[in-house]
């Protein structure tokens, strides 16, 4: 598609930034996402990127980069701070790389008016842990000895600034590095991670499965188009998201194309037909006129696997 539309038009730029964290559906929970190599450093972590960790495959590339220190006792400490939104109870869950056999142990400190609030420690081999759907001691699983799992506590907090400090020491007799990909905070008690991986499908309107947190992890990215003044050629433009797998694959994970209309933008799943798109969004497709200028548009891109865009 930019092959054929490089000719007619004057320039289409992408940028990237982080976005903060969203809200949840009709009970208004709230989340607070955490990516843990947007931490700052005080000692010990290192930001690693791509493939770099245990297992360099699938799933792993489901989170570009995170903190990584070492399998020794040496201190590393890094900090993030946050705003709760009110007072009450909140579930911390924090998504981490594990190793069968083998104990990654670090902690959560959680700081409001410079008073330690909660302490927790996790990454134990005998811990349960909840992976792909399901709570369970870790065993040799089906997909890699070495995978992310999520664990999880529940603190009161405070409205207000709070300080998390993410904190490693003293490791097991078996021991791995501890690779760390986010924190999530909650006031939904009851969420879990759902079915991530390869169950993140949305193959038709009712298999729309969306993790919760998972899918609030993203990042806005800004599109224009512009068509030349004295272009004679039709031109139409549409910008297809493809995750997890290259374009024409099976669509795990979200699949969306956008089409540029004199208008706005037009958002179409994949199986959806042009008739059942424009019932939702009454948007004509149509050819853009010479001088069309989109402005700058706003997609929200997943971050939890490279994205392809054409």
């Amino acid at each position: 598609m930019f092959k054929h539309l490089k000719s007619h038009l004057a320039g289409i730029l992408g940028v990237l930034a982080v976005s903060g964290a969203a809200t949840s559906r009709a009970t208004e929970a709230w989340f607070g996402i955490i990516e843990a190599e947007d931490m700052k450093i005080k000692s010990g972590w290192q930001v690693i990127k791509g493939k770099e960790g245990y297992f360099p495959a699938y799933p792993n590339v489901w989170s570009g980069n995170r903190l990584k220190a070492d399998n020794g006792d040496a201190e590393a400490v890094a900090e993030k701070e946050i705003n709760i939104p009110s007072k009450g109870r909140y579930a911390v869950w924090v998504r981490y790389e594990s190793s069968y056999g083998f104990d990654s142990l670090f902690s959560i400190e959680i700081f409001q008016d410079g008073k330690a609030v909660s302490s927790t420690r996790f990454g134990d081999r005998a811990d349960l842990k909840y992976f792909n759907g399901d709570w369970r001691v870790q065993e040799a699983w089906a997909y890699h000895n070495s995978d992310y799992v999520y664990q999880k506590y529940e603190v009161e907090l405070a409205g207000g600034p709070a300080s998390l400090v993410l904190k490693k020491g003293a490791n097991g007799k078996y021991a791995s590095a501890r690779i760390i990909d986010l924190i999530c905070l909650s006031s939904d008690l009851e969420m879990e991670p759902g079915n991530e991986m390869m169950g993140w499908r949305e193959t038709n309107a009712k298999n729309l499965k969306q993790p919760p947190i998972q899918v609030r992890c993203t990042k806005p990215m800004y599109f224009r188009l512009v068509v030349k003044k004295d272009e004679t050629n039709p031109v139409q433009a549409k910008i297809n998201y493809a995750f997890w797998e290259a374009p024409g694959g099976t669509g795990i994970g979200p699949h969306r194309d956008y089409i540029f209309t004199s208008k706005g933008i037009l958002q179409r799943f994949p199986w959806e037909s042009a008739e059942a798109a424009k019932k939702k969004n009454p948007l004509p497709e149509e050819s853009l006129p010479p001088g069309f200028d989109s402005g700058w548009q706003c997609f929200d891109l997943n971050k939890f696997c490279p994205a392809w865009i054409k």
